[in-house]
């Protein structure tokens, strides 16, 4: 009897041994199964391909990291579109305790590169319709969970036109930003999850927005306020030049902004306020009819506000959404701001 009991022992160890290994080999395996699934996902996305370095697994919360994420398209490998240094995707532990299975999403030092290259083949401003479902079933297979919540740091979002030298300079970068609760239960239908981003435009001109949004709606419901503070227009001059065209010698911006409604009915308003502006430089070259023009038109705003005694401009511009269409009255926004040349910044500007 003690042979047999002692037998089934040895048995029910070697078993128990057996499956501690086999989860220790499958722990040690499961980064490399999962990277090789993933890359195989990312190679294919239309006109783009994807690759990641490295992945790693935190068993204990629920979370995996992915590291080195790299989007790119073909001519561009120096720029790729989407890169991403750390990112932490983990079980909402939250959602949990409610019956929810949902994720959390940390993304640390990451890029958005939107190149306008030499040609279409290097343009990286947006992704072919025919592309958009290769990049959705990429994100469901590195996020397989609904998003619950979505948290960034460090998030530059970079613009370059590749004809012009120096555009490489105009960027946002995201120092924090969140989305929480993105995921509403029942109940709670019209309950807006908050929102926040803190940026630095230009490396230099702070830009806050936050408010809410409503993604269970259809369509989405957004209830948004923006503001940027001492933007230097001049940052931009080499952007405003090739696509306006105009040229800005000095001067500042600053502006409220907001936004609620959803893409079908909406209303909000800019408030702009800009001040030390000049626009028509003494030694400027004009390079065509049409550029001569522009630099007429706002060289006799500069006149007016030099008639005036002041180059200061606050104006509010209103804009609605109707059925889907964007309209705004910008002529009542150019007679106000000839009605509202101020000699300082008014008091809604101020304190932002």
């Amino acid at each position: 009897m003690n042979k047999l009991s002692s037998l089934k022992s040895r048995k029910g160890l070697l078993v128990f041994l057996s499956v501690v290994l086999l989860l220790v080999v499958l722990r040690v395996a499961l980064p490399y199964i999962l990277k090789s699934y993933l890359n195989e996902k990312l190679s294919n996305l239309g006109e783009y391909k994807g690759s990641l370095n490295d992945i790693s697994l935190s068993l204990w919360r629920g979370a995996y990291q992915v590291n080195g994420l790299s989007i790119l398209k073909a001519g561009t490998e120096n720029k790729p579109f989407v890169s991403i240094k750390n990112s932490d995707i983990s079980l909402s532990w939250m959602a949990l305790v409610q019956g929810k299975l949902l994720s959390e999403i940390y993304l640390v030092d990451a890029q958005l590169y939107f190149l306008e290259g030499k040609n279409k083949q290097e343009n990286q401003l947006k992704v072919k319709k025919e592309s958009q479902k290769y990049w959705l079933e990429s994100f469901q297979a590195l996020v397989p969970l609904s998003v619950q919540s979505l948290q960034l740091e460090n998030v530059n979002l970079k613009f370059e036109n590749s004809k012009l030298k120096g555009l490489e300079q105009n960027n946002l970068l995201i120092t924090q930003a969140h989305a929480k609760n993105l995921i509403v239960y029942e109940g709670d239908k019209n309950k807006l999850s908050p929102i926040r981003v803190d940026g630095i435009l230009n490396k230099h001109a702070k830009l806050e927005i936050s408010g809410g949004i409503n993604l269970n709606k259809d369509p989405n419901f957004y209830d948004i306020d923006l503001s940027l503070k001492k933007f230097e227009l001049k940052s931009a001059n080499k952007l405003f030049k090739h696509y306006v065209p105009l040229d800005i010698s000095k001067g500042s911006l600053t502006l409220l902004g907001e936004f609620k409604g959803n893409s079908q009915l909406a209303n909000g308003y800019l408030r702009i306020f800009m001040y030390n502006l000049e626009i028509l430089a003494n030694d400027q070259k004009y390079k065509s009819g049409q550029h001569f023009l522009y630099e007429w038109v706002f060289g006799f705003g500069n006149w007016l506000l030099d008639t005036l005694k002041s180059d200061n401009v606050a104006t509010e511009i209103p804009f609605e959404i109707k059925k889907g269409e964007f309209s705004l009255d910008s002529s009542e926004a150019f007679w106000n701001s000839l009605g509202n040349v101020v000699d300082e910044m008014p008091e809604e500007f101020k304190g932002i």
